[in-house]
């Protein structure tokens, strides 16, 4: 894999950020959708712990997320990506 597919993934994923980081709760399902695999692992802190499917990640994570906090931000410092056993990341 060359630095330039890297590179490429990573545009792919700060752009779905900032898709996901505009959206109204109703535009949310569709952005998701073109980010998260429908059957996504999503794995965080209690109580939330572990949520399958992508459905469950908007409504379960995002939505509540926004209504909790409306004006929460992501400020991202470091995006990184690379390879691993053959499999590019970010």
């Amino acid at each position: 894999m060359t630095s330039d597919l890297i590179q490429h993934n990573k545009h792919l994923v700060w752009d779905f950020w900032q898709r996901i980081d505009a959206a109204g709760p109703a535009e949310l399902p569709a952005i998701a959708a073109t980010g998260l695999a429908e059957d996504v692992a999503w794995t965080g802190f209690h109580p939330f712990n572990e949520l399958t499917g992508r459905a469950a990640v908007v409504d379960d994570w995002w939505r509540p997320l926004r209504a909790a906090f409306p004006d929460v931000r992501r400020d991202t410092t470091i995006l990184l990506g690379g390879v691993f056993e053959g499999k590019a990341w970010v």
